[in-house]
C-alpha cells in the first residue's frame, strides 16, 4: 500500500543512484558524501560495466578480462544532484591519499579530468576539502544496496581484508599487560614464602633437576 504525502521527502529516491565517470572534454567538480569507497572487479560484457561473479562468472567463461573499479557517492554543486561516481583503480589513489590524511572522505572535493579526449583516456583527481558549514550535501548512502540495485544484485554485506584480518587477529600485549603480569608473578613468589617451589606465569610450578 503506498504511502501518500503532500511534500516531497529530502531523500526521492531509493537506493538507486545514477553513476556517472569523468568527462571526455570536460572537467567533473564534484562532493564525496560517501565516508569511503568501495570497490570490486569488474567486466566489459552485454554493453556495460558489471561485476565479476566467479566462480560462476559468465563473463570470465567467455575470456573476458577484468579491471578494478572503485565507486563513491558524490554530490554535484552544479546541478545539485546526488550520484554515484564510478572511476579506476589508479585514479582512486588519489582518493586513498586524501582518506589517509583527513580520515574520511566524506567533504572531499574532487575535480576529475582526463588526460585525453578518448573516453579511456587515463583520468587525472585532484583533491580539497569542502567548506561543509556552508554546503549541505545528502546523507551517506549504502554503497552496497546502491550498487546491488544497479547490478540487480542480491545484497551483499562489505567485509574488508583488513575487517576479516581484525576478526582473526591475535591480541598483542603492550607494556602495561606485561608489567601487569609480572606485578601478579612477584605477589605469588611473595605470597608463597621462602622454600616454595618455583613458579611459572600461569602460577604452575616449574619441575626443577
Amino acid at each position: 500500500m503506498p504511502l501518500w504525502s503532500d511534500r516531497a521527502p529530502d531523500q526521492p529516491r531509493g537506493y538507486g543512484l545514477e553513476i556517472i565517470r569523468t568527462p571526455q572534454n570536460k572537467p567533473l567538480v564534484a562532493i564525496a558524501t560517501s565516508r569511503n569507497l568501495i570497490g570490486c572487479q569488474t567486466h566489459w560484457w552485454k554493453g556495460r560495466t558489471l561485476p565479476c561473479e566467479r566462480p560462476n562468472c559468465e563473463a570470465c567463461s567467455a575470456g573476458m578480462p577484468w579491471r578494478w573499479h572503485a565507486y563513491l557517492a558524490v554530490w554535484l554543486p552544479a546541478t545539485a544532484e546526488h550520484r554515484l561516481f564510478e572511476t579506476t583503480a589508479a585514479a582512486s589513489d588519489s582518493f586513498a591519499a586524501y582518506r589517509s590524511r583527513y580520515g574520511t572522505l566524506r567533504g572531499c572535493k574532487f575535480r576529475a579530468t582526463r588526460t585525453s579526449t578518448s573516453k579511456t583516456g587515463r583520468i587525472k583527481i585532484e583533491t580539497c576539502p569542502a567548506n561543509l558549514e556552508q554546503l549541505r550535501i545528502p546523507e551517506e548512502p549504502d554503497l552496497v544496496k546502491v550498487l546491488s540495485v544497479l547490478w540487480n544484485l542480491p545484497e551483499q554485506s562489505l567485509t574488508t581484508r583488513r575487517q576479516k584480518f581484525a576478526e582473526t587477529e591475535l591480541r598483542i600485549k603492550t607494556p602495561a599487560d606485561l608489567i601487569n603480569e609480572f606485578a601478579a608473578i612477584e605477589l605469588r613468589i611473595a605470597n608463597a614464602g621462602p622454600g616454595a617451589a618455583p613458579q611459572n606465569g600461569n602460577g604452575e610450578p616449574i619441575e626443577t633437576a
